[in-house]
C-alpha cells in the first residue's frame, strides 16, 4: 500500500483527517497535525527515509522508520487499527 492507496482507504472508512496527517510531505501548504503522521524526509545521497510519528503540542515522537513508502504505510494502517478510540468509531463500524 503506498500513500496515496492508504489516503484513499482510510477517507473511504471516513476517518477524519482531522486525526491523521499523512499528505503533508507531499503538500506546499501544509498545515501542523497534532496526531499520528507520515513524513517522507530526503537524506543524502538522494536517499529517502519515511517516518512515521505522533505529534501533540509541537513535540514529535518518532514511532518507526522506513526505507519503503509501502513499509511505512502498512505500518501506519497498523497503528491507526490499534488506536482503541479510532478502532471502536470507524473501523468496528466498517465491518
Amino acid at each position: 500500500m503506498n500513500i496515496n492507496e492508504l489516503d484513499k482507504y482510510l477517507t473511504r472508512l471516513k476517518i477524519p483527517d482531522c486525526l491523521y496527517d499523512i499528505r503533508a510531505g507531499y503538500l506546499t501548504n501544509s498545515k501542523f497535525y497534532e496526531g499520528f503522521c507520515i513524513r517522507k524526509k530526503r537524506l543524502f545521497y538522494k536517499r529517502i527515509q519515511w517516518l512515521v510519528f505522533y505529534e501533540e503540542r509541537g513535540v514529535r515522537q518518532i514511532l518507526k522508520k522506513f526505507n519503503k513508502e509501502e513499509e511505512a504505510c502498512d505500518y501506519f494502517l497498523k497503528l491507526i487499527k490499534s488506536d482503541s478510540y479510532m478502532w471502536d468509531e470507524y473501523f468496528k463500524k466498517s465491518n
